[in-house]
């Protein structure tokens, strides 16, 4: 099963969205992986490259 995660960030009044194409076998890991995800965006700027993993740019 393929899920689309989109993920809508707020910054600087300026609201950005990001999709996140996976598999989904649970969803526990992915709400994990959100909120991972937006602690390290509100910290840093934040890429997702094509293959669909998530990482925080330097």
């Amino acid at each position: 099963m393929k899920t689309t995660i989109t993920l809508g960030v707020n910054t600087a009044n300026q609201l950005r969205m990001f999709k996140i194409k996976c598999k989904v076998k649970n969803l526990d890991a992915v709400i994990k992986l959100l909120i991972k995800t937006y602690r390290a965006y509100k910290k840093e700027s934040l890429y997702i490259d094509p293959l669909g993993k998530v990482g925080v740019e330097k």
